[in-house]
């Protein structure tokens, strides 16, 4: 019997690239330490049961990028418990700095 829910990523195209899906809204997990890294977790709020774990991992933004929390809070609300990393150990590329040099001149 399988135990685990199988997902495949669809093929990522440039204009999902020039065109990201910005969520809105107030994300509704919290930070804790998780084996020593700082990690965003949101557990499926409706469930009593064990449920299966999503781990999240981010773009060059991390795991303070409010739009990734919104999308894990997203996965949450499908009945996953979602865990991001957070694997710049604080020094991700800042908010400030985004900017598409590939595509826009400086």
């Amino acid at each position: 019997m399988l135990r685990h829910r199988p997902y495949v990523a669809s093929p990522l195209y440039v204009s999902e690239l020039t065109t990201p899906d910005l969520h809105e809204g107030t994300p509704l997990g919290h930070f804790e330490d998780l084996h020593g890294l700082r990690t965003y977790i949101i557990s499926p709020t409706k469930s009593n049961e064990k449920v299966d774990t999503i781990i999240l991992l981010t773009d060059i933004y991390g795991p303070d990028y409010i739009n990734t929390q919104l999308v894990a809070d997203e996965w949450s609300k499908q009945g996953w418990k979602v865990v991001i990393p957070d694997l710049f150990v604080g020094d991700p590329v800042p908010i400030e700095d985004i900017r598409v040099s590939f595509l826009l001149p400086p």
